[in-house]
């Protein structure tokens, strides 16, 4: 995984919420693209919860892929069509 990578998924229009899963075998969910920040140096990273202060701090090096969902998953419902 590189960081180009990641930053694609990230700054998806319209952005479809993924999971970064670790080397070791962990998920953890990006639900909002507002949800993860880059360090300065771009080789660490912050994924934080969905309504709560927890976060993860993970190094590029420790991502082995992202999977996508299916669907919208941008956290915004759809409004119905007016006829």
């Amino acid at each position: 995984m590189t960081m180009e990578e990641l930053k694609t998924a990230h700054r998806a229009q319209p952005f479809r919420s993924f999971a970064i899963r670790t080397e070791d075998g962990r998920e953890i969910p990006v639900r909002r693209p507002e949800y993860l920040s880059y360090s300065p140096t771009g080789v660490t990273i912050a994924v934080f919860g969905y309504g709560d202060e927890s976060f993860d701090i993970l190094g590029i090096s420790d991502i082995a892929e992202l999977k996508f969902g299916s669907g919208r998953s941008n956290g915004r419902t759809k409004k119905p069509r007016k006829r």
